[in-house]
């Protein structure tokens, strides 16, 4: 029964670690440019990528990428629904529980370790 119990807390690390994610910002920058993939001369598919060849363009890019970093990002309230709300608190008593056990478990190695090493 207890190694069962010890089976499913080690899984249930793995999966807690596993299983983040990043709430919502999977999704690919629109501002990073691309590739697009076009025929060659000779028939092969190649790819083509936009790139500034003279230095106004270079300059210009890097004046407006100066900019946008010094410009500080306007804070967003998030708004989550009563859902997400619920599984954010069901992941954080969990991880709570992990945590927990894992220093239950450390307070039994140093305590049992010490009488051992005697």
């Amino acid at each position: 029964m207890v190694s069962r119990l010890l089976a499913d807390v080690s899984k249930h690390i793995t999966d807690a670690t596993s299983c983040r994610g990043t709430k919502g910002d999977n999704g690919a920058s629109k501002d990073l440019g691309g590739a697009k993939k076009v025929k060659g001369e000779n028939g092969n598919d190649v790819m083509e990528v936009e790139l500034p060849t003279v230095r106004e363009d270079v300059d210009h890019i890097w004046a407006a990428a100066r900019s946008a970093l010094t410009a500080k990002a306007l804070k967003e309230r998030e708004h989550r629904d009563a859902a997400t709300k619920q599984a954010d608190s069901d992941r954080t008593s969990r991880t709570n529980v992990v945590l927990a056990w894992l220093a239950t478990n450390m307070c039994v190695l140093v305590t049992f370790g010490c009488y051992v090493s005697r």
